[in-house]
């Protein structure tokens, strides 16, 4: 499953479609038809829970603290 943040790569077919907006104005979308979709990395929103589950677990040091 993807999701937003994520890194991926993908190959396919690019096509280009014509349109005409609810005002009549022509209007026109790119497409890719992927034949190839591969993961290359975790998405941003996992990066941010590993670093809060991280921060989360780790101990509080008080020692440094001058007061």
């Amino acid at each position: 499953k993807l999701s937003k943040g994520q890194l991926v790569y993908a190959s396919g077919r690019l096509v280009r479609r014509e349109y005409d907006d609810r005002n009549g104005n022509p209007r026109e979308s790119w497409e890719l038809h992927a034949d190839t979709v591969r993961l290359l990395g975790q998405g941003s929103e996992q990066r941010r829970a590993e670093r809060r589950q991280a921060r989360e677990s780790a101990p509080a040091d008080d020692e440094d603290i001058p007061f």
